[in-house]
């Protein structure tokens, strides 16, 4: 149960949709808008100041983040035992849906990317890098567009050479490599994955994952679309320097096609 506080008046609150490391997630219903929104409580307890200051800095990201595809934060306060994080509601992450529609279309795929590289422009545009893109940090709001999310391990582009990690389900390899280009590998990845439904690279110990990916070795499904493995191909090599110039990634004929969609479907048979 929440704890009773004049904030939370504001709100009806239903269930619980989430629990995880940091905090706990429930969807609720703003009495004022009558919009649906999910509130995360982040306990005080037993967590350092490192901790609380990331989530402080994660709402004020948030605050100057407007874009139709990243979560919007509604409100955030705080009381002497938690703290609130309340943002718009989202009907599950891209990988929950993905799964449950035994994966993505090309269509869906050419969309995700456009919306995850329209989000990225907005970040890097005020300087930002969200330092964690993958499938599970990418909602899909009510309306079938993404929302990406959680920006807890956000950096300033002053310092982009850092050591990140590679988008794995295990998240054991690690490269030390400029954010700039790490950005979009992970991107690949997380289309790769979409797709194909299992990530570009595989291994039952980080030295087998860090063999497979230092070689390069991406196995590619027999019937794939030939510009989606010309863009994932130039996304996921192995010299960073070689990948993708953003300007040739924008422009990559995989993007521009006239069947592209807007939202992903959402049916009660999905969810």
């Amino acid at each position: 149960m929440l704890e009773e506080c004049a904030e939370l008046e504001q709100y009806t609150v239903f269930f619980q949709i989430g629990e995880g490391q940091y905090g706990t997630v429930y969807k609720a219903l703003d009495k004022k808008t009558l919009e649906m929104v999910a509130i995360k409580v982040i306990s005080k307890q037993n967590k350092s100041s490192a901790d609380l200051e990331m989530f402080y800095k994660e709402i004020s990201i948030l605050l100057r983040l407007k874009h139709p595809h990243i979560i919007q934060l509604k409100q955030s306060f705080e009381t002497v035992d938690n703290i609130y994080i309340i943002t718009e509601y989202c009907k599950c992450d891209l990988l929950g849906y993905a799964i449950k529609r035994d994966f993505l279309k090309l269509e869906e795929v050419r969309m995700v990317a456009l919306q995850l590289l329209s989000a990225l422009k907005c970040i890097h545009s005020l300087g930002l890098i969200h330092h964690d893109i993958k499938t599970q940090n990418i909602l899909v709001g009510v309306d079938g567009k993404l929302k990406l999310c959680d920006f807890g391990l956000a950096i300033s582009l002053k310092n982009n050479n850092e050591i990140t990690l590679i988008n794995k389900v295990k998240d054991i390899y690690v490269a030390n490599i400029n954010y700039l280009h790490n950005i979009k590998w992970n991107v690949g990845v997380v289309l790769y994955e979409l797709f194909v439904g299992k990530p570009p690279f595989d291994g039952l110990s980080a030295a087998s994952l860090k063999e497979k990916i230092t070689f390069g070795n991406v196995i590619w499904p027999k019937q794939i679309d030939n510009n989606l493995k010309d863009f994932l191909s130039k996304l996921l090599t192995v010299n960073a320097t070689m990948r993708f110039s953003w300007e040739d990634l924008i422009f990559h004929e995989f993007l521009h096609s006239k069947t592209i969609e807007s939202s992903l479907e959402l049916s009660k048979k999905t969810f």
